[in-house]
């Protein structure tokens, strides 16, 4: 495993080269050029149990501003609860394995997971800055979307699934 820290326009061309505002996306906005990237090349192991914040899970030099964290294989914390720090911005996660976690609760990033999302207890997503896209499957327990959105390309298996409006909906791909 290989951590680096990236100028994010260089990560942002390498893996997500179909964003056009990365500012926007990263809510960086006019400082892009500010910011920094974490890549960690291959797979990522948080062995810490309980919370465990996104940003604080890759180690960062000081005085770093880290907008984005990119893993190119998978993210295991199966001990943790995965946690994002603000609900009004969080670094981006560009996860190209897949995730598996004890819990992970979202909201101020607008992540994706190319692989599957496998978590024993909850996922949950809350405020409207914040999205996250999985490509693979997702299992849980418990899936609780208020005022966020989670887009499950291949559906969601949990044996309980909440949005915002209150509707229990197990089959959708899209909850917010």
């Amino acid at each position: 495993m290989d951590i680096r820290l990236l100028p994010l326009e260089e990560a942002f061309a390498r893996f997500m080269p179909e964003v056009d505002d990365i500012g926007a996306r990263t809510m960086t906005y006019s400082a892009v050029d500010k910011y920094k990237a974490v890549v960690v090349e291959g797979d990522f192991v948080v062995d810490a149990e309980g919370f465990v914040r996104t940003d604080e899970m890759v180690p960062v030099p000081d005085g770093a501003m880290v907008a984005a964290i990119f893993i190119t294989g998978d993210l295991r914390a199966e001990k943790a609860t995965l946690i994002e720090p603000d609900i009004d911005w969080s670094p981006l996660l560009k996860i190209k394995g897949s995730v598996f976690a004890r819990n992970l609760f979202v909201g101020g990033s607008a992540s994706e997971i190319d692989g599957d999302l496998k978590v024993e207890g909850a996922i949950v997503g809350h405020y409207n800055h914040g999205m996250l896209t999985v490509r693979g499957g997702t299992s849980a327990s418990v899936v609780l979307a208020n005022d966020y959105e989670f887009e499950f390309v291949k559906g969601v298996a949990a044996s309980y699934v909440l949005n915002a409006s209150g509707r229990l909906d197990r089959k959708s791909t899209r909850l917010n």
